[in-house]
């Protein structure tokens, strides 16, 4: 298969995950040094940093559905960027609230013994 498929295959995997609030999965498609720059929150470094950060994100949101647009996918020999943007639907879990957003996402990717594996993601909300 090509990179570009395989690339996009980790993002899939990855919202695939988030939606069904699994950080074992999730973690499976990161780096070892991978970093997450969440808007308005402090980055996450490495996995351990991650394992907390995700948890803590499923302890107040329920990502219950969203559609993904992939706006640009392009690989460059062992480094591929995916940026997309969703509808997404949450439940905030605290206040018991439906909420609908608009979201751009933006990964960097890197090739790790022939598999794709995310070694930054930023994303923030459109406003």
């Amino acid at each position: 298969m090509n990179d570009k498929y395989l690339a996009e295959t980790t993002v899939r995997n990855y919202f695939k995950h988030l939606y069904d609030s699994n950080t074992d999965a999730i973690l499976d498609l990161y780096s070892e040094n991978a970093v997450l720059m969440p808007a308005d929150l402090p980055s996450a470094i490495g996995k351990a940093e991650l394992v907390s950060a995700y948890n803590q994100t499923f302890m107040g949101i329920k990502f219950v559905s969203a559609t993904t647009d992939y706006d640009e996918i392009s690989v460059y020999e062992n480094l591929a960027i995916v940026r997309t943007t969703s509808e997404v639907n949450l439940f905030l879990i605290k206040e018991k609230q439906d909420i609908k957003s608009k979201m751009r996402e933006f990964f960097i990717l890197s090739k790790e013994k022939e598999e794709w594996k995310i070694s930054r993601y930023m994303f923030n909300r459109e406003l």
